[in-house]
């Protein structure tokens, strides 16, 4: 059966992010095409912490006897999905905007100006009379001989536009909250997603010049100077009494390149500065303050202090930074410096949470080692353990080491830890490097103990207990440590020896090299679906060969390198394979299964992507995916006439008594097949 596409789980906290696949925008640019009809689509851009990596990660972990995933990813932060139309703009005014009866067809575009309200970074948005487009009454505003988009009529429209097609759960400032379940894939948790319109602005903004002439150390010209291009865009969120009219500028786009340039010291400084802030007991400071008042260290710190030794200096540096600006009442925006954040809040909740961060200073250890946030992170990176072997055992077997007489417990406890740190990391293989040297600790420990092994042993081992896990076992983390173990040199014909001893056949080492194919194969497409990576179909080739070499008479393997012949334009060999799979069936007990999921439609044809994308799966007997890819070539190569002979016996076989399950996709793939063969009746 074809495994699901790897999820990059071994990453450590600031590399992992989630593939939301799943999420459908064509229901969100439906429900703003109401409002903005000229739009034939929309740019969608993602945004905020999760865009920008600077999230803090926690996995929740089963207990060994649980049955089900023992991985699963929770995200403190949501998904920020922004909307900009592509072909209407908004302006900041000019004196040739103001002439009524202006020829400059540069204006057609701009469907409002652009003025300044009271509050810095918030503006109001003037309809353009000569724009080529009219947006409706029911989002506008007038005031005085104005005509003003308003910003809560804006929300309110796409809001009820919005509900009719897609479920929102309710407003949140200038966004709009989607439930949990249109977000969530195997083993990732999250709060929801937060979908915001903005209308862009193409020009940088005169109220932040000031950020781009600034003498700084951080970042780079060309950073700022490519920041300064790309302008900025308005959301619908306006401050103090005519918040209804108000518009903020958005910097969101500038906040995802600078955290995207950041240095990997850097962005463990940030997450331990936020990690501590969202400790203290004060609730209501927001992770943007924490962002603002680091990017304003980042500009003012030497550059050389940022390196893994001056790490904690670093925290501190942020932490003081904070502290400062709480104690003068002053948060500047970074980006429109006379925006005073702090403006939102008394100047006695700014006492208590400087306060908090300056007894965070003086004992910055306790801190760390209190911190549930950071505990979080750090068990993450330390194992997948249950909670017995969590990082508060750990933390206390260290301080009663040096009185405890049994120094096995600790020894078996770090064996332990390093044994599932080393198989985590393992299951991608840009991370295998840093995931053997967990695994040959594990070989010292044990060596420590009399017990003789290595590296390989265990690996082989860990794939043996996945594939044996709860009935089906888990095929994908099997298939990706194997993957790993090849990019470190492990060769395949040393990996199958070794798993055909362990488990007295070949049947376990066949299906693995088969769900490594698939899995290879996946990866080919992940980046680019027409033009996929040479490198990794070549893999994908050898595994899914290796598999049929291993077990020439079982069906699956010859049909999945059918599939794969056939997805990739090889339609002769395809054929050849798919032929050799009808004969495996026909000479079977039971006709075994071939399944595939929202993963793996990139390596399906239309007709079969089609299908998942209405039913999350296909599923059917080998068989039948042999007839369908023997039909599918043959009409690819313009010989219908073969392909009708095959017609009958291909009907036949949706209702063979050898099936294991009841119910299938066999006449879904049947009249697929009719469909290009254009047969009547379907």
């Amino acid at each position: 059966m074809a495994i699901r596409q790897l999820r990059q789980c071994g990453r450590l906290v600031y590399w992992h992010r989630p593939n939301f696949g799943r999420f459908e925008f064509e229901p969100t640019e439906d429900a703003l095409r109401k409002i903005l009809p000229w739009e034939t689509s929309f740019i969608i851009e993602r945004s905020g912490s999760l865009e920008e990596r600077l999230y803090l990660l926690s996995m929740e972990v089963a207990e060994e006897n649980e049955a089900g995933s023992s991985l699963r990813y929770r995200y403190g932060t949501d998904l920020d999905v922004m909307f900009l139309p592509q072909l209407a703009i908004i302006k900041e005014i000019t004196v040739s905007d103001e002439e009524e009866n202006s020829a400059d067809e540069s204006i057609s575009d701009v469907v409002a100006f652009i003025e300044n309200a009271k509050e810095p970074r918030y503006v109001k948005l003037r309809v353009n009379t000569a724009c080529r487009w009219s947006l409706p009454d029911d989002v506008l505003e007038s005031k005085g001989d104005c005509v003003y988009v308003s910003s809560s009529k804006f929300c309110d429209v796409f809001r009820k536009n919005l509900n009719q097609v897609q479920e929102v759960a309710k407003a949140a400032g200038p966004s709009l909250l989607v439930t949990e379940h249109l977000v969530q894939e195997a083993g990732i948790s999250m709060e929801s997603v937060d979908l915001v319109f903005a209308f862009r602005c193409p020009n940088w903004p005169s109220v932040a010049d000031e950020w781009a002439k600034r003498k700084r150390n951080w970042p780079q010209p060309e950073i700022v100077q490519m920041i300064f291009h790309q302008g900025c865009a308005a959301v619908a969120k306006g401050f103090g009494d005519a918040s209804h009219l108000e518009w903020r500028l958005s910097f969101s786009f500038a906040e995802t390149v600078l955290a995207q340039n950041l240095n990997p010291v850097q962005r463990k400084c940030y997450l331990v500065v936020k990690g501590l802030v969202k400790d203290l007991h004060y609730e209501r400071i927001p992770s943007y303050w924490v962002k603002c008042a680091f990017f304003w260290f980042l500009e003012e710190a030497d550059p050389d202090i940022w390196n893994n030794l001056n790490l904690g200096h670093c925290v501190l540096g942020v932490i003081e930074r904070l502290t400062k600006c709480l104690q003068s009442y002053t948060l500047p925006n970074y980006f429109v410096i006379q925006r005073n954040h702090l403006k939102e809040i008394s100047k006695e909740s700014c006492a208590i949470i400087s306060k908090e961060l300056m007894q965070i200073m003086q004992k910055p250890l306790l801190a760390l080692a209190n911190s549930p946030k950071l505990t979080k992170c750090i068990e993450s990176l330390l194992s997948q353990a249950p909670e017995k072997f969590g990082y508060s055992t750990l933390l206390a077997l260290l301080k009663e080491f040096h009185s405890s007489p049994d120094k096995n417990v600790l020894s078996d406890f770090l064996k332990y830890h390093l044994y599932n740190l080393g198989l985590v990391l393992m299951k991608n293989p840009r991370t295998a490097q840093k995931g053997i040297e967990y695994i040959e600790c594990v070989v010292q420990i044990l060596k420590g103990t009399g017990k003789q092994t290595n590296a390989h042993e265990l690996l082989c081992n860990s794939i043996v207990q996945c594939l044996r896990r709860n009935g089906d076992g888990d095929a994908e983390a099997a298939a990706c440590r194997l993957i790993s173990m090849r990019s470190l040199g492990f060769s395949d014909q040393e990996v199958i020896a070794t798993l055909t001893k362990a488990t007295n056949g070949i049947d376990l080492p066949a299906s693995l090299f088969h769900d490594a194919g698939c899995f290879y194969h996946v990866q080919a497409y992940e980046d680019d679906v027409t033009e996929p990576n040479g490198e990794l179909l070549t893999h994908a080739e050898m595994m899914l060969k290796k598999s049929v070499e291993l077990q020439p008479t079982s069906a699956s393997h010859h049909v999945e390198l059918s599939m794969f012949l056939y997805r990739n334009d090889r339609f002769d060999e395809a054929i050849e394979a798919a032929k050799q799979g009808i004969t495996c069936s026909e000479a079977s007990k039971v006709l075994k299964y071939l399944g595939y999921g929202r993963s793996e439609e990139i390596t399906l044809d239309g007709n079969l992507g089609y299908h998942i994308q209405r039913n999350d799966t296909i599923k059917a007997p080998a068989l039948i995916f042999a007839y369908y890819v023997l039909v599918a070539c043959l009409e690819e190569l313009r010989r219908e006439d073969e392909a009708l002979q095959f017609m009958n016996s291909y009907k036949t076989a949706c209702g063979d008594p050898r099936k294991e399950v009841g119910e299938d996709d066999s006449l879904v793939l049947y009249n697929y097949s009719c469909l290009l063969l254009k047969l009547p009746g379907v």
